[in-house]
């Protein structure tokens, strides 16, 4: 072979080293992988779009539905004030008509012998049943918590209230709220309720009775014990003091349960 017609060969050999196939497919592979690359990135961010629209679109909900809240809470606090304004108003109107009617009644029965004494036995059953307002002698017990951790408890006042029923005490009434025999002292979450009325620290508690017994009781006797186990375990001060006019309004909230006919 001559000369010339190998160094052709070797130039060719060298200079397309790779097969005529593989040279011509390469081009296309890197312009498929280019094109999927593009895809992809395209892809991303669309997924990226979406999960910022859904984000926001989430934030968004929930403000909306805070706000919703929000106005919520504030139309039940205003009914609720509103209401409780209005309840406030019926029970000066019927603590007014009661006493117009008392008057009445009195009146009418000082027409007659028989009048009178019935007059004196409607007045000791409403004493009784604390519906007639009472006047005497007697303590006022004021009760503060001074830590929120350890509250006066509804429990607190049940004991401290039966303990003075014992003492003799006629009349006892808590932050103005005359107390009867049906009257219900219970706490709804952190509220302490009176009647279903809600009342807060300090407590006032007003008794009339026998002062001397009621306040020997609240010194040495088993009462006296619990609001020195209150002060010591609780921080719950209780302050007593004697006086010889306490005055307690009627209950207006008593309803008639039983009745019988009176012979004339």
């Amino acid at each position: 072979m001559p000369l010339d017609d190998v160094h052709s060969i070797l130039e060719e050999i060298t200079s397309n080293a790779m097969e005529p196939d593989y040279r011509n497919h390469r081009p296309r592979r890197v312009a498929i992988s280019t094109r999927h690359r593009v895809i992809a990135a395209t892809g991303l961010v669309v997924v990226a779009f979406l999960v910022t629209s859904t984000i926001q679109m989430g934030v968004k909900n929930r403000a909306r539905q805070t706000e919703v809240v929000q106005a919520t809470k504030i139309g039940l606090i205003d009914q609720i004030q509103r209401a409780d304004d209005r309840r406030g108003s019926l029970f000066i109107e019927v603590s007014a008509m009661s006493v117009a009617i008392d008057l009445l009644q009195r009146r009418n029965l000082q027409l007659s012998t028989q009048g009178v004494e019935l007059a004196k036995k409607i007045d000791n059953a409403l004493t009784y049943s604390g519906d007639r307002a009472v006047v005497g002698e007697g303590v006022v017990i004021r009760l503060d918590a001074k830590s929120e951790k350890n509250p006066v408890l509804d429990v607190d006042l049940q004991a401290i209230t039966n303990g003075l029923w014992g003492a003799g005490a006629e009349a006892i009434s808590i932050s103005s709220i005359r107390l009867n025999a049906l009257s219900a002292i219970r706490h709804a979450g952190d509220a302490v309720l009176v009647d279903y009325r809600p009342v807060t620290s300090p407590y006032e508690i007003a008794v009339v009775g026998d002062s001397l017994r009621i306040r020997a009781e609240l010194k040495n006797g088993e009462l006296g014990r619990l609001l020195v186990a209150l002060k010591r375990d609780y921080g719950i001060s209780a302050s007593i003091t004697p006086k010889r006019s306490v005055s307690i309004a009627g209950h207006s909230s008593t309803s008639l349960r039983y009745a019988s006919r009176v012979s004339a």
